[in-house]
């Protein structure tokens, strides 16, 4: 049982072939709206959907001008998305390959997994605990938070910011860009070309105050070098999309490790994903923490325990974490 059929869940699904996938909501929605590309055709390989390989440009614009990833500047990017000083993507702006998947890779996703998805079917917490975990344990995308206050009865404050997109058609257009804004001035903080997309990401809600808009609006075109960006970007105000569990902001890291590992141990629930997991990983992650995920089903109690809290690398730290 794999619950939740977001893009963590749906790759699941390729990883674990025997098991269903089971959803609160529609097939329509699409919780993730925003930038959407790969550090490896991993994830193409595994859903055999192709991806297209393409070089990434990136940069910062700020005061009417590009700006190099200076602490000043990159701590307002920082305080403008999440409201507090942390290392973003900001601070690295050099050129890099990417995969991007086709703008359909979630309804294709969807085709290709076809009946082994229960769309509007949530699963109560009663019934995760009186699921058989000897004949197919449980596979959980849902919010930590979520599931450590249904499963263990723990309630903790956790911290995100809402991630808020809108996006235009951009005709002509077969470049790959990013440009960072950093300005106060209004709530517009990312804008991406991918090929004919553009995709705007801002802070707040819907009903949120964008600040000056017209201002928002130029510094795009300006910093594109496009002017019918202008108009693009202030008729894709139209349609706000709105991801609730957005940017994460983290906890304690022995208490994300121990909640973790309680729903394994007493629950029989592995976590996988960037929120089951509260860290901020990439969709390119779930492929590798799912085959830690395999590993560790078939182990015994006592090899999980001397997993989750025995000495490790970064890398089989952050590994076991998402079900330790």
């Amino acid at each position: 049982m794999i619950i939740g059929a977001g893009l963590a869940g749906m790759i699941a699904a390729y990883a674990f072939p025997t098991h269903e996938l089971w959803e609160s909501r529609s097939r329509e929605h699409v919780e993730h709206q925003a930038l959407l590309r790969f550090r490896t055709p991993a994830i193409s390989d595994i859903t055999g959907i192709p991806f297209q390989k393409v070089a990434v440009h990136k940069g910062i614009w700020w005061n009417g001008g590009w700006v190099s990833p200076t602490i000043d500047a990159c701590n307002m990017y920082s305080m403008k998305v999440i409201g507090r000083l942390a290392d973003r993507s900001v601070w690295d702006i050099a050129p890099c390959v990417r995969w991007v998947p086709p703008h359909d890779f979630h309804t294709r996703l969807c085709d290709a997994l076809g009946n082994r998805v229960h769309w509007n079917s949530p699963v109560s917490f009663l019934d995760m605990a009186k699921h058989n975990t000897r004949d197919e344990f449980i596979i959980s995308t849902m919010p930590l938070p979520v599931m450590a206050k249904g499963m263990l009865g723990f309630e903790h404050e956790f911290h995100s910011a809402k991630i808020i997109t809108t996006s235009a058609e951009v005709p002509n257009s077969g470049v790959y860009q990013t440009v960072y804004f950093p300005s106060d001035a209004y709530g517009l903080y990312r804008a991406t070309l991918a090929g004919t997309q553009l995709t705007c990401e801002w802070t707040g809600d819907e009903s949120a105050d964008v600040g000056d808009l017209d201002l928002a609006c130029r510094d795009v075109a300006e910093a594109f070098g496009y002017e019918p960006l202008f108009d693009a970007v202030s008729q894709s105000l139209a349609n706000f999309h709105t991801q609730t569990f957005g940017k994460l902001l983290p906890i304690d890291e022995n208490l994300r490790k121990t909640l973790v590992a309680q729903l394994t141990q007493r629950c029989g629930i592995y976590s996988l994903g960037r929120f089951a997991t509260w860290r901020n990983i990439l969709l390119d992650d779930v492929i590798h923490d799912a085959a830690v995920i395999k590993r560790l089903a078939s182990a015994s109690f006592y090899e999980r325990q001397i997993a989750a809290f025995a000495p490790a690398t970064e890398e089989e730290s952050n590994a076991y974490s998402v079900a330790d």
